[in-house]
């Protein structure tokens, strides 16, 4: 929609770097804010955007910005990822939770029209009976969350608190809020999300022509969705009118063995050597964390539709890696 303005959070992150690449290309005007300056995912475009070296946790930085670009969204994707956050959990809380009521103050101050905030499948307790192996029936947004006691990640904790959070504040201010739970994604630069980024990491192995060796897993199902899909649903999620519901599951609607992955990726990319052992749980998380997810909500209400199935993301992918330096976990 041109003319219009959103600020993206976490603008040289994998997630919001996609997204303001999108924007870009759909003629938009987007505000980028990351407390970092390394453009590794935006060499190409960063400076055709306006961007600001900022810290969330610096109210009165955010309280000036969007006073003074008067932006009319906010698509918040910075975090703190899982690894990270283990690693620091208490700045962990500080960004994710913190940062987070730092920008619903500003939503506030400013009436911002539209907030959304990006969530992740992880909030949701491990799938049993029928929505677990080997059946997969899909969660919907009304599936339960993780307990307190759980073997999840603290980054999945904040989560689940900041959209506890965020439908109080909807309810106390009357604040226009979507909420967005992705399935597992790939795309450049979730290698920097740790072991549940396998996909990626291995579409990135084999594009630098390095074999990979998986010992367990190719029966284990699971629905990914790639980081355009991503990017798009947070854009679309950004104009919807009047969604009926604040909360929404977004994956590629394909429910795919880890086997099927392989070969895919075998089949497309020349350089891959891509092997899988057979039984269940790739990513040895030592949990039931594979499922699939209802996305009906979020076509119905959002107009989203995923548009890169496994065999369109990966030539894109690779597409992508070809722009970009070489990209390496934290």
């Amino acid at each position: 929609m041109a003319g219009s303005r959103a600020l993206v959070t976490g603008a040289n992150g994998s997630m919001g770097g996609m997204v303001v690449r999108l924007l870009l290309e759909q003629g938009e005007d987007p505000i980028g804010l990351d407390v970092s300056g390394d453009f590794t995912f935006l060499p190409d475009i960063k400076g055709e955007f306006e961007f600001i070296r900022g810290d969330l946790l610096d109210l009165s930085l955010l309280m000036d910005v969007v006073k003074r670009t008067k932006v009319d969204r906010i698509i918040h994707t910075a975090a703190i990822l899982p690894d990270l956050a283990r690693g620091n959990p208490s700045q962990a809380l500080k960004v994710n939770i913190i940062g987070t009521d730092n920008i619903v103050q500003v939503v506030r101050a400013f009436d911002v029209p539209r907030l959304v905030f990006t969530s992740t499948k992880g909030i949701l307790a491990d799938p049993t009976g029928e929505h677990a192996h080997p059946t997969y029936e899909p969660l919907n947004e009304d599936a339960p969350v993780i307990p307190p006691r759980n073997t999840h990640t603290l980054y999945n904790d904040t989560k689940v608190f900041c959209e506890h959070y965020l439908h109080k504040c909807m309810d106390m201010w009357d604040l226009d809020i979507v909420m967005l739970r992705f399935a597992t994604i790939f795309g450049p630069g979730r290698i920097r999300h740790g072991n549940r980024q396998l996909v990626g990491k291995w579409i990135e192995e084999a594009y630098y022509g390095r074999p990979v060796r998986v010992a367990q897993g190719g029966e284990q199902k699971d629905e990914m969705v790639y980081l355009k899909d991503v990017a798009r649903s947070c854009i679309i999620a950004s104009h919807a009118a009047t969604p009926e519901h604040k909360t929404f599951h977004i994956s590629s609607g394909e429910l795919m063995s880890y086997r099927q992955v392989v070969d895919t990726i075998n089949e497309l990319i020349p350089t891959a050597d891509v092997e899988i052992g057979p039984g269940l749980d790739p990513m040895q998380l030592g949990m039931v964390g594979y499922s699939r997810l209802d996305i009906s909500r979020a076509r119905d209400e959002l107009g989203y539709e995923p548009a890169y199935p496994l065999e369109m993301a990966i030539p894109d992918y690779i597409g992508l890696l070809d722009q970009l330096p070489p990209i390496e976990p934290y």
